[in-house]
């Protein structure tokens, strides 16, 4: 009933946590802002698709013990994309203050940069 949505929040998802990871380890301003964009494409997403589950349950389609574990999967997908949104802005520096370090050439220890 739910697939090809769930589908689509499956990718979206996904693709925000790939590059949220890519954009902490590249230091990529515009792959953030990317991920930061595309969250709001997954909420509208997860509510409209809490929003077609509730008619059709009032439209007496399916059962609402079917639907506790399809609700917990949208719910839970859309809180692992805003922990992507979080890597993101820490990557832009925007979450809160920070100083990147990496290991120093000789890998001994890290240097701030």
């Amino acid at each position: 009933m739910y697939n090809e949505d769930l589908i689509e929040l499956f990718n979206l998802v996904k693709q925000n946590i790939e590059e949220a990871v890519q954009a902490y380890a590249e230091d990529s301003h515009s792959i953030a802002g990317k991920v930061i964009k595309r969250e709001k494409d997954v909420n509208s997403l997860e509510e409209s698709i809490r929003r077609t589950y509730i008619s059709n349950l009032n439209k007496g389609i399916g059962k609402p013990s079917d639907g506790i574990l399809f609700v917990d999967i949208v719910s839970n997908l859309e809180r692992i994309s805003d922990h992507s949104v979080k890597i993101a802005k820490h990557s832009l520096g925007i979450r809160y203050p920070f100083s990147k370090q990496v290991l120093n050439t000789k890998g001994e220890g890290f240097v701030k940069i």
